[in-house]
């Protein structure tokens, strides 16, 4: 009797309306396809991908992307206490559903401390389970593009929700010759 392989097949969802995301995802499923994987696309509208699709993780798979503060730590993103569910009326961003109660408790603490080099320790903690437990891969990063005259130096986008002039004090113009 000959043995029949059943190919891996999955199914990635995520927000319609973004062409850039679109042809991302076409590419992404042609590269697994090529590894024997087959991937179905479930494209939803904005106002139902979110609420109906990835915030109750209906779905193998979602693509999305967050955009936090460059001082939040992820704290927002990764506490167990942030999953959303029905007993917190779907409320929440942790939407892989990732539940480490060590990443919650240094997150915490991380939140409560001016101490520099306690927070750093406690993030490398929160870095280290996410690798170990892999709750959601990173995988694209929305490029950032600032265009400005050639004359003004000293501007630092930081690609985070920080605002372009979180630096303006450091910012310079040099006069037109």
């Amino acid at each position: 009797q000959a043995h029949v392989k059943t190919p891996l097949a999955l199914t990635l969802s995520a927000a319609s309306g973004q062409p850039e995301i679109e042809r991302l995802l076409l590419f992404v499923r042609a590269q697994l396809k090529d590894v024997g994987v087959d991937v179905e696309l479930d494209l939803k509208p904005f106002k139902v991908f979110f609420p109906e699709i990835a915030r109750k993780r209906k779905t193998q798979l979602a693509f999305y992307s967050w955009t936090i503060d460059d001082s939040a730590m992820g704290a927002s993103l990764w506490r167990a206490d942030r999953i959303p569910s029905p007993d917190n009326d779907w409320r929440g961003q942790n939407f892989p559903g990732w539940r480490n109660d060590d990443v919650t408790r240094a997150l915490d603490e991380a939140e409560r401390t001016l101490d520099v080099d306690k927070r750093r320790a406690l993030v490398a903690t929160v870095e280290q389970e996410f690798r170990a437990d892999l709750p959601a891969i990173p995988f694209y990063f929305r490029p950032v593009v600032v265009v400005h005259a050639k004359r003004v130096t000293g501007l630092r986008p930081t690609g985070t929700l920080t605002p372009l002039a979180w630096n303006a004090s450091t910012w310079d113009v040099t006069p037109p010759h």
